[in-house]
């Protein structure tokens, strides 16, 4: 018997999966209470009470999500050569095709949701940025990747590290008073560049002090909180709003804690389990159907899921057991 005949297939680490469901998660529940108000995060705005505080801490780690997505594919990514072409059309035709299934289901059950603006919008996915922001960011990045692979192959650890230092002058820090220049595909290039540095360190000091990663969560709680208790009262909603965007944004505190989180997981024992493998392959499909301009709606505070069957912005005034009902309805 020759060692095709007994090899077994390839079995993905589960850790990683359950690192990807942990992330999803992170941002499905952000969506609904940053989208069910007329104004973008306007629950912010709204006093100070138990569902607030429980609002917060559910709801604002969506960009953490979506740097540990990117920090997972970097990972797997740095030591390869080129990307696989299949990979991106997939991708690709897995976005258009559902975005051409829900718009025929919301045409046959709730046709007066439909008109020109959004039939064209669907049928751009997913080009139009402004629908899956992410998918089509990531599409652009993975198309960078061949070329990131051969800058940072090519690179001494010295000449990579000082890239590294400079970038994180001119994305996550600067993210604190702005986006960067480069929006999301800078910042995703920028987590490449760093995580391939990482790799080559196994004993790096992000790798070593993982644990401390719910320091910095409690950082950007503590002084979102603070924020509502102490401030809102004495500035306009505008600024309080860009100081709490600022906090839960892609920036270098929320880069940090992605990284050692990351590191939790990968310093675990490996896991193989079909289960974990399983949902994780359904975890973006679920998106596709959480984002879609049809059902969260196009303008904040219309949503067919958050607001006409869900009512989570009536349900967040009024309801002792809001939470609750949030967590379940995800």
């Amino acid at each position: 018997m020759n060692k095709s005949e007994t090899a077994k297939p390839a079995v993905r680490d589960s850790r990683f999966e359950l690192l990807r469901i942990l992330a999803m998660l992170m941002i499905l529940l952000q969506h609904p209470l940053e989208r069910c108000f007329p104004e973008e995060w306007e629950f912010l705005t709204q006093p100070f009470s138990v569902n607030f505080v429980g609002a917060t801490l559910l709801s604002i780690w969506g960009q953490l999500g979506v740097m540990l997505f990117v920090i997972i594919s970097a990972w797997f990514m740095v030591d390869r050569q080129g990307i696989k072409g299949k990979k991106i059309i997939m991708l690709f035709l897995q976005v258009w095709t559902t975005c051409l299934i829900i718009m025929a289901l919301i045409g046959l059950l709730n046709p007066e949701r439909l008109n020109m603006r959004l039939i064209l919008k669907e049928l751009l996915t997913p080009v139009y940025r402004w629908h899956y922001w992410f998918i089509t960011a990531f599409l652009a990045y993975f198309l960078t990747i061949p070329l990131m692979q051969k800058l940072t192959q090519n690179l001494s650890d010295k000449a990579l590290r000082n890239i590294c230092l400079v970038m994180t002058i001119l994305i996550p820090l600067y993210n604190y008073l702005d986006e960067n220049v480069g929006a999301s595909w800078a910042d995703f290039c920028y987590i490449f560049l760093v995580t391939a540095y990482l790799k080559r360190k196994p004993n790096n000091w992000f790798r070593r002090h993982c644990g401390h990663f719910w320091i910095g969560m409690a950082i950007i709680v503590c002084c979102l909180l603070g924020y509502k208790l102490l401030l809102s009262s004495k500035l306009s909603n505008g600024i309080f709003l860009k100081l709490f965007t600022s906090l839960r944004g892609r920036t270098l505190l929320l880069f940090i804690i992605s990284i050692e989180l990351f590191y939790c997981f990968e310093r675990m024992e490996p896991i193989y389990s079909k289960i974990i493998n399983n949902i994780g392959n359904t975890m973006f499909g679920v998106y596709l159907i959480h984002e879609n301009y049809l059902f969260r709606g196009e303008e904040n505070g219309n949503g067919l899921i958050w607001n006409d069957l869900l009512h989570i912005d009536k349900l967040y005034q009024n309801e002792p057991m809001f939470l609750l009902y949030y967590i379940g309805s995800m």
